[in-house]
Order: C-alpha cells, then structure tokens, then sequence
C-alpha cells in the first residue's frame, strides 16, 4: 500500500506515471486538477474530502488511465466542481461501476468533452437531462465504450463531433432530441467509424 498525503502547496501535485501507487490523500485548494493521476494504473482510492475544488478551472487527464480506480473508491467527489476542460478526465477508467454518479454532477460550466469517456466503461445509455448545454467539443467523447444505444442533446454550442463514437464496437442505435441543433457545427468527421453494428444514427 502507497499513501501519499498531500498538505496545502503552491506546488500542484503531480503523482503523474505512479504506476504503484494505489492510495493518495490530497489536501490543498486547486486551480486546476490537470494531469494528477494520469497513468496511475494501479490507483485505487482517492480521498478528496479535505480538498477545496472552488475554483478549480481545468480537469484534463485528472484519472486518465486509472483502470482500477472504481466510484467507490473516490472519496469526496462531491467536491469536485466540473469546469472548462475535461479532456480525457475519465479516459481508459474501465473498472468504474455505475457512471451514473457522474452525470449527476453540474457540467454547465464545461466547454470541452475531448476524450473525457474514452475507452472506459462508460455505459449510461440516456445522457439528454445532463447538463452538457455549453460544450462545444465532443471529439472522441465516447470512443471505444460499451455503450449499445445513446440517446443525446446537443445544444447550438455544439462546434466539433469529430470520431466522437468511433470504435464503439456494440452500438446500434444513436438518437437525438428533437431540440437538438447542430447548425454550427463545422468538423464532424469519421463520427461513427468503427461502429461495425450501428444500424440507426441521426
């Protein structure tokens, strides 16, 4: 068992490529949370509840690549208040359980969903009452995902869907609601390559 513990500091924390670590207490203000457990494979549990997450502007790579890190495991991630970019925040967590904890999260201040699910265990189906009104990039969101259907929103912010689904083996069906616009949208290549059993797409 690794513990790391880490008290408040002007210097960010980085715990970036611990392969061994497995358990990590962090206790400071954060401005942004980039990159701090990225590749952290063995990582199991994250105590969060001294943590002040207030002002915290940036998630990118947060748990990128944490495939033993599961919900359960995150203690305090009601502290966690998701903002401007969550680029490849939850990439490659393919042992997390129930997602649905996460999407009960306020992502109104969000701007960028650029790899936050890819290759996880992401499986929620029905992701149209998730606050997702002011991202406008969803390149490669949900690529290579057990998903099966999607049912989604997407708002006139929306500017990029590029590979968005790509590789997602078991999808069959991707709907949209009826307000949804995607008027601005200006890059949305190769959206569903790879999704080798998708019969019905908007």
């Amino acid at each position: 068992l690794t513990k790391v513990i880490q008290h408040p500091s002007s210097v960010q924390p980085v715990y970036a490529g611990c392969s061994k670590l497995n358990y990590a207490k962090l206790r400071r203000n954060f401005k942004d949370a980039n990159v701090i457990f990225e590749g952290c494979s063995s990582l199991e549990v994250v105590d969060l509840s001294e943590s002040n997450f207030e002002n915290c502007q940036g998630y990118e790579r947060l748990f990128d690549g944490c495939k033993n890190l599961r919900k359960d495991g995150i203690i305090g991630f009601d502290n966690l208040q998701f903002r401007g970019s969550m680029g490849s925040t939850f990439q490659g967590c393919i042992n997390f359980g129930d997602w649905s904890f996460v999407l009960e999260k306020d992502f109104s201040e969000v701007r960028s969903l650029q790899s936050t699910f890819q290759s996880s265990s992401f499986d929620i189906e029905d992701i149209t009452s998730v606050s997702f009104d002011n991202v406008t990039n969803y390149t490669l969101a949900f690529s290579g995902t057990p998903i099966t259907q999607h049912h989604v929103k997407f708002s006139n912010k929306v500017r990029m869907l590029d590979r968005t689904y790509m590789n997602c083996k078991n999808l069959t069906k991707v709907t949209m609601t009826a307000d949804s616009d995607l008027s601005n949208v200006y890059r949305r290549s190769a959206m569903f390559v790879g999704c080798t059993n998708l019969i019905e797409e908007f």
